[in-house]
């Protein structure tokens, strides 16, 4: 009967899961944040391991998001642990890439790389096309970090190709931003400029937020390099007051 119904179940901590995991791509962490904690409790409670392994792994992300370098390592660190001890491929590819990012994102790229390594040899293995992509963009990261502006911008432009033939808006949008940051780097404003342009118009397009303060901030940078300064200042302006309306609540 109903209190039957009331029972968690697997499928209830999974459901839980997916929703978190839509929230987050919408832009809405805090949303986000409370589904993946609810899925956790529930897949405790109930011992499901490989469960569980997937909410610690978002929850990982959303410490991380909100700046928690600390608990999303940890986190992270403990559902690598549990995916490989249910044997899960493909979950340990996603946690390994993610702790990979966060400790990249902490400032620890020589700890990165294995992580990243280890995950783009699992997606490779399962022909997961869509997982390198996701991986690459994080190859480009570390490699940016390191300063070896050639070897990220391959990365990310083999990322967004990937990502192009799949139409996956989201992973465009995600890798956009980086070739154009990376040629900003390297003093080559005119691949800069057409890059941000880019971004900026397909974020306005989809008014998902994300990334359009980086992009903003990006072309104030070249106009600035270009002696451009009014519109420097300008640009600059938009992407202070963009980036105060957004907060951490990304609409």
């Amino acid at each position: 009967g109903n209190a039957q119904s009331l029972q968690p179940t697997s499928t209830y901590a999974k459901a839980l899961y997916s929703a978190a995991q839509l929230a987050y791509l919408q832009g809405d962490s805090d949303s986000a944040h409370s589904l993946a904690v609810q899925s956790s409790a529930v897949s405790k409670q109930l011992n499901d391991k490989q469960s569980y392994a997937y909410a610690l792994t978002f929850l990982g992300l959303a410490a991380a998001k909100q700046g928690d370098m600390q608990t999303a390592r940890a986190v992270g660190t403990e559902s690598v642990a549990l995916f490989r001890g249910v044997g899960d491929a493909w979950g340990l590819a996603v946690a390994l890439h993610n702790l990979g990012r966060t400790t990249r994102e902490a400032g620890d790229p020589n700890l990165a790389w294995p992580l990243i390594e280890e995950s783009l040899a699992l997606f490779r293995m399962a022909g997961d096309q869509w997982g390198m992509a996701l991986v690459l963009l994080n190859v480009g990261g570390l490699e940016f970090l390191q300063q070896n502006y050639g070897a990220a911008r391959a990365a990310f432009e083999a990322s967004l190709t990937i990502f192009q033939q799949f139409g996956d808006t989201w992973g465009v949008n995600a890798v956009l931003n980086s070739p154009g940051q990376v040629a900003l780097k390297q003093r080559d404003y005119m691949t800069a400029r057409l890059h941000l342009q880019t971004v900026l118009s397909s974020r306005w397009d989809s008014g998902d937020k994300q990334e359009m303060p980086e992009a903003l901030a990006g072309l104030a940078a070249v106009a600035s390099a270009q002696g451009q300064l009014r519109t420097a200042a300008a640009l600059g302006g938009a992407d202070e007051a963009l980036f105060e309306s957004i907060g951490s609540r990304i609409r």
